[in-house]
């Protein structure tokens, strides 16, 4: 088991420079720009393998099919103004995504021992969120009320699966992976905002940036739990 270092990123960190000033130049929809988009996820899977390959568990293999997932949704999303059809199956496949990541993080802590068990009201941040988010989008929403409800409830469930690991894991571990559901629910949610509400400045820029940001902490905050817990096994 290796130990994470800030150089096992290097290229995801690359290919995210690459992409977001792609953007920030105007040229969101260059060929540049789509193939650094599609090899963000590759090479956190290459890193992910990488640090965990002596821990074969389903945690690992969730986590992996997560990134997987993420990565068909990234590269579906890039045909999506070609056809409409793109984004709904984009959709589903960052929906398969979460439910991969709510897994893994449910292997992490046991719910008859939980946070959310011993403080329920907790729930009512994530639902507050949701309620106001759905209250600005909702009435452009159009055929696809359905499917976003949905995504909503398990993106939300993703999150809240991040903030049952306390206590169960290193302070470390859980507050990557928190912050990294929290991004990734405010990337979702600016992207909701943009594509249903109203266009807004950035809104590529920002969507990539937390969307980006939430992927690293995720995989840090899972490599950091399965190096604590390999060390632990070796005492």
């Amino acid at each position: 088991m290796k130990t994470i270092s800030p150089k096992h990123f290097i290229f995801y960190f690359l290919f995210a420079l690459i992409h977001l000033a792609a953007i920030l130049s105007g040229n969101e929809k260059s060929l540049t720009a789509m193939i650094s988009k599609s090899l963000l996820m590759p090479a956190l899977m290459i890193v992910f393998y990488r640090l965990t390959r002596n821990r074969e568990n389903r945690q690992r293999k969730f986590v992996f099919a997560a990134l997987v997932l993420s990565w068909m949704g990234d590269v579906i999303l890039l045909f999506q103004e070609k056809n409409s059809n793109f984004f709904l199956i984009g959709l589903l496949s960052f929906l398969l995504a979460q439910v991969s990541y709510i897994i893994a993080f449910s292997l992490s802590s046991l719910w008859q021992n939980s946070l959310l068990k011993k403080h329920p009201w907790l729930v009512v941040f994530f639902v507050g969120y949701a309620v106001l988010i759905f209250s600005i989008i909702h009435n452009g929403l159009g055929s696809m009320l359905i499917p976003v409800i949905v995504y909503m409830c398990v993106i939300l469930l993703m999150g809240l699966s991040a903030l049952n690991r306390f206590g169960k894991v290193s302070q470390r571990s859980f507050f990557d992976v928190f912050l990294g559901a929290i991004l990734f629910i405010l990337s979702d949610s600016l992207l909701a905002i943009n594509k249903f509400y109203m266009p807004f400045a950035l809104a590529s820029f920002l969507i990539m940036v937390t969307y980006i940001a939430a992927q690293f902490f995720i995989v840090k905050g899972m490599i950091d739990e399965a190096v604590e817990m390999k060390l632990w096994e070796e005492k």
